[in-house]
């Protein structure tokens, strides 16, 4: 989708910017990571590889494009929202229109693209509003002006090109009926000049819609050999469910729900091909089982790193303390190791993210339980209880199989005994928190 960031930027963008610009946003995923190759990218903007690479050095150094810092070959789109995070009544974006994509709007000047940009979207964010055409949008000068390289001068002169652009015959037209330039007086009898797009009727109905996520499932079920099974309703639910992942941990953690949606296809696979096929609602079951266990297994490792990290500033903290080392002369504190400030950020983002997993982890067992009790039946209660104790017994066993490999030490000689009793509380936390809920509905 094509947001008001983008709008902002499109002043610094050249005209093959526009065009790549444009494709990356029908292949960015969840996490706005650009999923389309050099190679791919240069064949569908119809330009050289070598032209491409190079405006992608330039988005970099103007901000528009990231080295993702899990994966340097991945490059993150920043001015596009994810699907994940829209709300249809808060979002303002414009649809990824056909004409966009077309060789007729590819040979506009730089200009003129911007301008045909800026009314797509104009036009978009004003469908909802009452008493207003939903094929016609106008500008005002002002507004053009404020955005674009242009005076005024400059702008009538685009207006041209572009009305001989609309008319001009072509198997690929631009979806335009009229461009005119209007003034008119406002309120307050001051003349106001604007320029007025009549796009067709059915141009806004034709778009693209960015399904990259779906693509790269269902390239991951082709190598698993799982395409011959799998029918469309199987992609569309486990999407579901890991769409409902990526929300739940929100925009900090989206990185850590990339890492268990991938883990948990991993594991998704490997244990299909020992169990006879599903229908998509049992798969989709399956599934949000799994990622729950991943989640569980985060919480554990999330709370080893935290109790590693709490050591490991505590003694830093007690070595100042009692010693006379000038922090603020010792130069290879300051640039080769982490300051006190540094391990709090790292203490609250880590405790943050036990808090919000655990919630998850007990927001699933709940909706379980509830939809269990949905039956009505005599075994209703008997399946509730052994829901918890199967629930309690795996996150025991869980820490019995993920202990032994810290038992050695952190940092070579520092014990884990306080690791270790934190660890056992934030599990007996939870188990409690299980047991609670179980005895909530018991009474």
């Amino acid at each position: 989708m094509i947001t008001f960031d983008f709008i902002k930027e499109l002043r610094n963008m050249c005209s093959t910017q526009i065009d790549l610009y444009l494709h990356f946003l029908r292949n960015v995923d969840w996490n706005c990571c650009v999923r389309s190759s050099v190679e791919e990218s240069a064949m569908a903007i119809q330009s050289k590889v070598r032209w491409v690479r190079k405006q992608i050095k330039k988005g970099v150094s103007k901000g528009h494009l990231a080295i993702d810092g899990n994966n340097p070959d991945n490059l993150i789109f920043n001015l596009t929202t994810s699907s994940v995070d829209f709300d249809k009544f808060t979002t303002k974006y414009s649809k990824l229109y056909t004409f966009f994509y077309t060789n007729a709007f590819r040979s506009l000047s730089v200009n003129g693209k911007r301008i045909l940009i800026m009314a797509a979207y104009y036009l978009s964010t004003q469908l909802n509003q009452k008493n207003k055409p939903r094929n016609v949008v106008r500008l005002h000068y002002s507004e053009i002006l404020s955005r674009l390289p242009l005076d005024e001068t400059k702008l009538q002169r685009e207006i041209v090109k572009l009305q001989k652009a609309i008319h001009q015959s072509s198997d690929e037209k631009l979806p335009i009926l009229a461009i005119t330039l209007h003034a008119a007086k406002d309120i307050k009898g001051k003349v106001v000049s604007y320029v007025e797009f009549r796009f067709e009727d059915n141009a806004l109905n034709s778009f693209y819609e960015n399904h990259t996520e779906a693509r790269l499932l269902e390239c991951l079920a082709y190598h698993q050999q799982f395409d011959l099974v799998w029918e469309k309703g199987h992609y569309e639910e486990i999407l579901k469910v890991a769409k409902h992942l990526f929300t739940s941990l929100g925009k900090e953690e989206r990185q850590l729900a990339r890492k268990i949606y991938n883990d948990a296809l991993e594991d998704l696979f490997a244990s299909l091909r020992y169990k006879d096929p599903m229908a998509p609602d049992a798969l989709a079951a399956y599934f949000s089982k799994i990622i729950h266990e991943k989640m569980k297994e985060e919480i554990l490792e999330s709370t080893v790193q935290l109790g590693k990290r709490e050591n490991l500033a505590n003694f830093i903290r007690n070595t100042f303390e009692y010693t006379e080392i000038d922090t603020s002369t010792w130069i290879g504190f300051q640039t080769n190791l982490y300051t006190l400030d540094d391990f709090a950020g790292e203490l609250q983002k880590l405790r943050n993210r036990i808090r919000l997993l655990t919630s998850l982890c007990i927001n699933w067992v709940e909706a379980r339980v509830k939809s269990i009790q949905k039956l009505f039946d005599r075994e209703a209660k008997d399946r509730v209880v052994d829901l918890i104790n199967e629930e309690i017994e795996s996150t025991k066993g869980k820490i019995s199989n993920r202990w032994p490999e810290d038992t050695k030490g952190v940092l070579g000689a520092f014990p884990l005994a306080d690791v270790s009793r934190k660890l056992i509380e934030r599990v007996q936390d939870y188990i409690n928190a299980i047991r609670s809920f179980y005895y909530r509905l018991d009474n």
